[in-house]
């Protein structure tokens, strides 16, 4: 007749909690002699994270510096090229109104150009398709213009006053 199985007692999570930390104390104390037993592994491991410590700290400093320089070189190529275009723009509405010369498309279709419809077609041509030109004009109605989407109209007012107000 064969011998009944014993039935085996479950474990209580404090019994395996106790195991475990019996387990973590066991290992800790061999990686303990270990280290103290191994000028080599020393060596080794303080190399290391003093290594990796350096390599942090100096990529973040490069980091910082990579994205200050970036940020800085795209306000300055913004402005360079607002500059650009107010001076593109004011070539084409401050010219006298008898002037034939104002766009070439013009002239060779024997026309005359709004000067206005003109320099938004200079600076929409100038800008690539990299943004949208909005040509607003307070004084006479119906005088903004603008490409791709943009709805003249839809630009907010305080927008509007900043740039009146700007330097250029």
């Amino acid at each position: 007749m064969p011998v009944p199985a014993r039935k085996r007692r479950r474990r209580t999570p404090g019994q395996i909690a106790r195991g475990v930390r019996r387990r973590a104390r066991r290992l800790a104390g061999r990686l303990r002699h270990v280290w103290r037993r191994s000028l080599q592994l020393r060596v080794v491991t303080s190399t290391l994270v003093l290594s990796m410590a350096v390599v942090v700290v100096l990529g973040v400093f490069l980091m910082q510096s990579i994205v200050a320089s970036v940020l800085t070189s795209t306000e300055v190529s913004a402005v360079e090229e607002s500059r650009a275009n107010i001076a593109t723009a004011s070539g084409y509405l401050t010219q006298p109104a008898d002037s034939t010369d104002i766009t070439q498309d013009a002239t060779a279709q024997g026309q005359t150009m709004n000067p206005v419809d003109a320099a938004a077609k200079a600076l929409t041509d100038r800008s690539g398709g990299r943004y949208d030109v909005v040509v607003f004009n307070d004084a006479s109605v119906g005088e903004g213009r603008a490409s791709g989407q943009v709805d003249w109209s839809s630009i907010p007012a305080l927008l509007r006053a900043k740039v009146q107000s700007s330097e250029e």
